[in-house]
């Protein structure tokens, strides 16, 4: 499976009733092996990212609740892999990267971007009212297809909107093409 990672920042305020979103989203590290082979455990921790990004350290698999958390040198992971190995019922351990934010220089990164995302947000003034948060909240799909002509669900606007009164503006998004058929519902049932 994909490591995915989706981050959300949030900034309310009640002394003008406002609550801005931004958001991130985009590969992230999390890798996972249970082993009782410490060859392979290096290997693979050197595809996690680590020592910069952290990891866990569990013995008897991912759901044992006894845990190391924040392993984040090699002498750390040592100590803590004969840690697991002898608590184990069967002399395997599990290691995966810890997903705390302070520990997962990929996570810090899309934490990041979703700031930024929210800074923009800030900045982008309504036209009508003023208001903080003028930004995309739909997408009016219908671009029509290159071969047959009928409408696909690919976007053909983007419908931008105030968060604290009505106001609308339609944007067209400005595409040379037509879609191609294989967005097409009737091309490509």
């Amino acid at each position: 499976m994909l490591a995915w990672n989706t981050e959300i920042v949030i900034l309310i305020d009640d002394r003008c009733a406002l609550e801005l979103i931004g958001s991130a989203a985009g590969p992230g590290m999390h890798r996972i092996l249970t082993t009782a082979n410490w060859d392979e455990l290096e290997h693979t921790v050197a595809m996690a990212g680590f020592p910069e990004h952290h990891l866990v350290l569990r013995p008897d698999g991912e759901d044992d609740r006894r845990i190391r958390k924040g392993i984040n040198s090699l002498s750390a992971l040592r100590e803590a892999f004969a840690w697991g190995r002898t608590l184990s019922t069967n002399g395997s351990v599990c290691v995966e990267n810890d997903v705390r934010a302070h520990a997962n220089p990929t996570r810090m990164a899309m934490i990041g971007l979703a700031a930024e995302d929210l800074v923009q947000r800030l900045v982008s003034c309504c036209p009508a009212c003023g208001a903080p948060g003028f930004a995309a909240v739909e997408r009016v799909r219908g671009l029509r297809c290159a071969a047959c002509g009928e409408p696909t669900d690919q976007p053909v606007a983007t419908v931008f909107g105030c968060l604290r009164c009505a106001h609308r503006d339609i944007r067209p998004i400005c595409s040379a093409e037509p879609a191609s058929p294989e967005h097409c519902p009737v091309c490509n049932p």
